[in-house]
């Protein structure tokens, strides 16, 4: 028979430590769609200029594909932090109770 060994407070440190790296992504995904840029022709700070106007909507697109693709990523990252940390206490609690059973029989 194979054994498994699961070191429940590593888990948790883990699923800690991903749930604050989606944190530190998720923020990240403001600095992104912050700054898009406009066709040239509003007078904004980040323009592309008026004959660029194709460039600064393209630009545009893909600094919110960044910022949705940032944010997907965060998501995930902490869902499956969340998921590690439930694990660990799923895990120290099954053994807590196969450890109380033993001591009864």
């Amino acid at each position: 028979m194979t054994t498994l060994n699961v070191d429940t407070a590593n888990l948790a440190t883990l699923g800690a430590g991903m749930q604050q790296s989606g944190g530190a992504v998720e923020a990240m995904v403001k600095t992104a769609t912050d700054n898009l840029w406009g066709s040239g022709t509003n007078n904004g700070e980040c323009e592309a200029g008026r004959n660029y106007e194709q460039q600064g909507a393209a630009m545009n697109t893909a600094l919110e594909k960044v910022g949705m693709w940032l944010l997907h990523w965060s998501t995930a990252t902490k869902a499956t932090g969340a998921a590690f940390g439930k694990s660990s206490i799923a895990y120290g609690n099954t053994d807590a109770l196969n450890a109380h059973k033993t001591d009864k029989q």
